[in-house]
């Protein structure tokens, strides 16, 4: 068994980590005034966008999107990329403490 001195890790460059569909209306911006507002203001455009959906005729410009989010992770814990150095100056997960292989 590999303790947290033996075993290394490294980088893995871009892991998806979460994926989502975004829809921009161009009546959606709501330019300052308080979170309740823009929650009202948000409530009623997604009816007007529902009722978009159920008049396929409408010619409003709509835009969907699959949005995805990246990050670097540790090998080892799968944390997001973070290191440093120690007392001894070896380089290490800033998760789980465990040293980076050499790059």
């Amino acid at each position: 068994m590999e303790t947290t001195e033996t075993k290394k890790c490294h980088k893995v460059n871009r892991v998806l980590v979460d994926s989502h569909v975004e829809a921009y209306m161009p009546y959606q911006e709501c330019q300052g005034g308080t979170q309740e507002q823009k929650a009202k203001f948000l409530v009623e455009a997604v009816k007007a966008f529902s009722c978009f959906l159920k008049d396929h005729r409408s010619q409003a410009l709509i835009k969907l999107s699959v949005a995805c989010d990246y990050q670097d992770q540790c090998s080892a814990c799968g944390d997001r990329w973070d290191t440093f150095i120690d007392d001894d100056e070896k380089k290490k997960c800033g998760n789980c403490g465990i040293i980076v292989e050499d790059e």
